[in-house]
């Protein structure tokens, strides 16, 4: 009760991140009032459905408050998220992945890792909602001939420049030209356009 409660204070959320019974830390993981350094120790628990938790939330552990205040609370927060984000359960990166696919300051390291996972649950939201994800951080990802459908993530981003429809039209992956040709926001030159309207008769998709 005292774990899940947002009244305790922060000493008492602390002391009970460390409990030894798994329910009561999943309810400190829970607890939006629990403090950042406790959140930092549960980000390492042993227990998976802990961990699990603590990503859900790491959306909301970045505070909206000035700049100034931010950076003060910013590199606990940050490398929480770096944990979770490096975390060997997939499950727990896909939670990560799912809580922070579209915030704005998220560092770019941390969002490049996530869009590079091996796993389509972790890498596929951030690809399609992230606004961190530069063009050059995409043609990046396209040139590494990422998992099978992370190709189709990209092209259901709101926005797809040329240079990446260009890639993801010179790639194999119908299911992701589908998408990109479906997409009223992609920018596509005249040139792979006609290089698809060429081999269309053959793809009925």
């Amino acid at each position: 009760a005292l774990a899940s409660d947002s009244n305790t204070r922060p000493e008492v959320l602390y002391y009970l991140a460390e409990d030894p019974d798994a329910e009561v830390r999943r309810c400190i993981a829970e607890n939006d009032q629990t403090p950042r350094q406790a959140n930092m120790l549960l980000a390492q628990d042993d227990n998976e459905e802990v961990r699990c938790v603590l990503a859900k939330k790491i959306g909301r552990l970045f505070p909206e408050t000035s700049v100034t205040e931010r950076d003060v609370i910013r590199r606990t927060v940050v490398d929480i998220t770096e944990i979770l984000a490096a975390d060997q359960t997939a499950r727990v990166r896909e939670l990560v992945s799912d809580a922070i696919k579209e915030q704005p300051d998220i560092p770019p390291h941390v969002v490049r890792q996530l869009a590079a996972d091996p796993q389509l649950n972790v890498c596929g939201p951030i690809l399609e909602y992230s606004p961190v994800l530069t063009d050059e951080d995409l043609l990046a990802i396209i040139a590494t001939s990422p998992v099978q459908g992370a190709l189709g993530g990209i092209s259901r981003r709101s926005t797809v420049g040329e240079s990446v429809s260009h890639a993801i039209a010179s790639s194999d992956d119908v299911d992701a030209i589908t998408d990109l040709l479906a997409n009223p926001s992609a920018q596509i030159r005249e040139e792979p356009l006609d290089f698809l309207v060429a081999g269309a008769p053959a793809v009925p998709a």
